[in-house]
């Protein structure tokens, strides 16, 4: 009986001993399932390789630094800025010595240019080296120039963009000024004729009055002439002086055709009359008949103040 009992015990020891798990087989559990996600990883960015630029740009729009979306704004909006009569004056002056300074570093270029030339042609192998030397001077001063001259010409085109974008938008406002002023013109006209209906006498002393307040009267012998002394400032620099006897609130006319002027050129005209001086800008027009340059003077980008000085001297 005990015997058998011993052979019982030595079976099921052999058969346990040949289903136990090893210890040191626990770590495929770990292998397999890092394996299996590793797996799902690399399906998943297989699958995203078509939306790649899709996805990148969302995550550039989510992620994304909110200054540099609010300064990447379009500047279309802005107000351009306004300027009066005098800074436009100053920025074209500004424009001319750049322009002046232009020339002058061109030239000082072009010499340069040639005396690098002149070395040249004069070298001889005992002075090899010190001409050598010059001619590196030389071609650094030449870079030096080359530098000078772009900076020169966008600072000239910067001064010009920004006039333009200053005339353009003051001739805007003028535009808008022009049209409320005839509006209102309108509206004075048609209570004048309202009036000249009704009593005619009173409309004959209303349009004696200002006709002498617009031409002057002498002592009792006849209407004479207002006369404004003008000194137009013309685009090369020149000065010329007149006396003009025909002004209106929008142009003038000159005695003759100022020289040196070309159709459609702003210049500034100085206007004295009793003591009061107008500084505005005036624009040169064109004669339809003999398609030169015409008398009549355009006033352009004028302020309201220096208009209602205008209206005043013309009875308008």
């Amino acid at each position: 009986m005990s015997g058998s009992r011993n052979q019982f015990s030595e079976l099921e020891d052999q058969y346990f001993e040949d289903h136990v798990e090893h210890a040191d087989e626990r770590w495929l559990i770990s292998y397999a399932d890092m394996m299996t996600l590793l797996f799902g990883l690399f399906v998943l960015l297989h699958s995203m390789a078509d939306q790649f630029e899709v996805i990148q740009q969302s995550a550039q729009k989510k992620f994304g630094n909110d200054s540099e979306m609010v300064g990447s704004s379009s500047p279309v909006s802005e107000k351009a800025p306004t300027f009066t009569a005098l800074e436009m004056q100053k920025a074209q002056k500004q424009i001319e010595e750049l322009t002046v300074k232009q020339i002058s570093l061109e030239v000082a270029l072009d010499t340069e240019r040639r005396k690098s030339a002149e070395l040249t042609k004069s070298l001889t192998p005992n002075g090899k080296s010190t001409l050598v030397e010059n001619a590196e001077a030389l071609e650094l001063q030449k870079k030096a120039l080359q530098v000078q001259l772009a900076e020169s010409k966008q600072a000239q085109d910067q001064l010009k963009a920004q006039l333009q974008r200053v005339t353009e938008s003051q001739v805007n406002e003028r535009a808008a000024s022009a049209a409320a002023s005839a509006a209102a013109s309108a509206v004075a006209a048609s209570a004048s004729a309202a009036a000249v209906a009704s009593a005619p006498a009173a409309s004959a002393s209303s349009v004696s009055a200002s006709t002498n307040q617009g031409t002057g009267t002498g002592n009792g012998d006849g209407p004479m002439l207002v006369k404004y002394n003008v000194t137009l400032t013309l685009p090369g620099g020149r000065k010329v002086d007149y006396v003009v006897n025909e002004l209106g609130p929008d142009s003038m006319n000159l005695p003759e055709v100022p020289p040196y002027v070309n159709s459609g050129e702003l210049f500034s005209a100085l206007i004295t009359k009793d003591g009061v001086t107008l500084n505005v800008m005036v624009r040169a027009t064109q004669d339809r008949r003999s398609g030169g340059v015409s008398r009549r003077l355009i006033f352009d980008l004028v302020s309201y103040s220096e208009q209602q000085v205008l209206n005043k001297w013309t009875g308008n």
